[in-house]
């Protein structure tokens, strides 16, 4: 349950600097605001600043340009709306908050939100990252990645969904990474394709017998449908001649998206 009350300011705790969603303050919207908040009536027309309370702090979760603007026009106190929750319930709100109203972020602004929330939520999937702070899955990938190869992360064997339950992170079979410019000749030789002079063409006969090839597909390019389409189409086309391709890579395509 929300209630709305006039609150010291004192008595509100600002998130630590290191996990701030924008880089830079903008002191041309907190001087603005305070110019607009000259009485206590035209205090109370601004929204109100969002907090959680945890039973111990008032954790701010929105709002801190009308805080600020409040502190620079005089004010001890401002209208609050308070909701129960944690430290990270007032986080998720702020990212949430900042990515769907107020000042646009930036792309820099982002991309380290996204960094901030890997490191210290590691066990969120792809999904539930973009969901919150407007960024594609892929794009979370990426840099879930980009981090992991810098030891700077260690993705772990099961993240949490959009629904709260945990799934397996794919850990191991590529996740996220982009396709291998040829990866028949990365996996086990179980997988790879067989020498030219025995190969067998893929036709409409035998197109239902290409689970090898589908699940190859799927297991390097899971994440980056874009590296599928780009490093996989000759090889399909090539085994398969153009008719029959076609409707492999579509299978291979569908799948992808049940995947997903």
């Amino acid at each position: 349950m929300k209630t709305t009350v006039f609150l010291p300011i004192a008595q509100i705790t600002l998130l630590d600097p290191s996990l701030r969603i924008r880089l830079h303050r903008n002191d041309d919207t907190i001087m603005q605001y305070s110019e607009q908040m000259e009485s206590p009536d035209d205090l109370k027309n601004f929204p109100p600043v969002e907090v959680y309370f945890d039973g111990i702090r008032y954790w701010l979760a929105d709002g801190y340009l009308r805080l600020e603007a409040a502190k620079r026009a005089g004010y001890d106190s401002v209208w609050v709306t308070i909701n129960m929750g944690t430290f990270e319930d007032a986080f998720w709100a702020s990212v949430v908050a900042n990515s769907r109203h107020g000042l646009f972020l930036t792309r820099a602004e982002r991309k380290r939100i996204v960094e901030i929330i890997l490191k210290r939520w590691p066990d969120r999937s792809n999904r539930v990252i973009a969901e919150a702070i407007g960024v594609s899955d892929k794009s979370v990938g990426r840099i879930r990645n980009e981090l992991a190869e810098k030891d700077e992360l260690i993705i772990p064997e099961k993240l949490r969904g959009l629904d709260g339950k945990m799934y397996p992170s794919k850990k191991g079979r590529g996740y996220g990474v982009p396709c291998s410019p040829n990866p028949f000749t990365s996996v086990s030789n179980t997988l790879d394709a067989p020498p030219e002079e025995k190969h067998t063409d893929i036709t409409d006969e035998n197109v239902s017998d290409s689970d090898t090839l589908i699940n190859l597909v799927i297991t390097f390019c899971a994440d980056d449908i874009e590296g599928f389409f780009l490093h996989f189409f000759d090889e399909i086309v090539r085994r398969s001649g153009n008719d029959v391709g076609k409707k492999l890579l579509k299978s291979i395509f569908d799948r992808i998206v049940n995947l997903r």
